[in-house]
């Protein structure tokens, strides 16, 4: 039973970071070409979020990047044009400030778009020689039902290590007993 005991522990530590991080329960949409992924991501779509407060706000969105000196985010600027800047403190345009790329394995571009589609979380892809494709596109709505499941499972295992400690410890007893 302890030698169950440790399994479990292992398994938890291991699956917990390779088989089911909220990165691999998210199933997204996967795209097998880049002009259906640049039609997507250049969608202008708000971003989506579940009503229960259980994630407050978005993992990357250039437009709360953009920053103002005299302000810390750009939704804070009273005004509503929204001012973008580059790392050198130099206005640039919307389009510029939300251009992003994807590099194959060598280094090359091979897909450049615009990221206005607010509701994406994060992209999942393998750099390959000359390709990035299939590439998954994960929505902020997706993941945080994949951190439930996660937290689902984290749940079952912390209630499944006092059932086995505690048939650890009445075996050992009951043969301590005799």
């Amino acid at each position: 039973l302890v030698v169950t005991l440790v399994i479990t522990m292992a398994l938890h530590a291991f699956g917990g970071e390779m088989i089911w991080s909220a990165r691999n329960l998210a199933k997204g949409l996967t795209f097998h070409d880049y002009e259906s992924f640049v039609a997507h991501m250049e969608k202008d779509v708000p971003y989506d979020s579940m009503s229960d407060g259980y994630w407050s706000g978005p993992f990357t969105s250039a437009q709360e990047q953009a920053v103002a000196p005299e302000h810390s985010t750009a939704e804070e600027i009273p005004t509503g044009e929204i001012t973008y800047y580059d790392r050198y403190g130099n206005a640039i345009s919307e389009e510029e400030a939300l251009t992003r790329t994807l590099e194959d394995k060598s280094g090359n571009v091979v897909c450049t778009y615009v990221e206005r589609n607010r509701s994406v979380s994060s992209l999942r892809y393998e750099q390959k020689e000359d390709t990035v494709l299939p590439l998954t596109v994960i929505s902020n709505r997706e993941y945080q039902i994949a951190r439930q499941q996660q937290s689902l499972i984290n749940t079952t295992y912390c209630v499944l290590y006092p059932i086995e400690m505690l048939a650890v410890l009445l075996i050992y007893f009951k043969k301590r007993a005799k």
